[in-house]
């Protein structure tokens, strides 16, 4: 059987803290647009942008990012919301923690150095943006029995 793992390091940083280009304000209006190569395009230059990304990201939709979280006034806009918070944070469901996850070692090593903090390194088996229902049915109920 093929498991994939991977090293998953969160970013516990404030997006001022990080010395990063300023995210490209132009990508967080057309997260919610109707075509998706256009969605992907925006999401892929906002993760690029790391934990800056995800706050201009969280910060541009404050009444989607409230509805996802209360469960009231949602709509198809918040469902887009939520898939391109997901996607730039490297986290399912990050609408509520906003947390930014490193997938590559080096950037969360300058990060680390210019904000004092420490890494925190996962090893699992998927990726945090994905549902658990995505692996392998033998490697969840293998999960499951003790």
């Amino acid at each position: 059987m093929l498991s994939l793992s991977l090293i998953l390091l969160p970013a516990l940083l404030l997006a001022s803290n990080e010395v990063a280009q300023s995210p490209d304000e132009t990508a967080v209006g057309v997260v919610i647009h109707e075509d998706e190569s256009v969605r992907r395009a925006a999401i892929d230059t906002l993760r690029d942008q790391g934990p800056a990304g995800l706050d201009l990201l969280l910060k541009t939709y404050p009444a989607d990012v409230k509805a996802l979280r209360t469960g009231y006034g949602l709509s198809d806009k918040s469902t887009l919301v939520r898939e391109a918070i997901a996607a730039v944070a490297g986290q399912r469901d990050a609408h509520h923690s906003g947390l930014y996850w490193y997938t590559d070692l080096e950037r969360a090593k300058q990060a680390s150095v210019a904000s004092g903090k420490p890494i925190l390194s996962l090893r699992l088996l998927g990726r945090l943006d994905e549902d658990l229902r995505a692996l392998p049915s033998t490697v969840c109920g293998s999960l499951r029995r003790p």
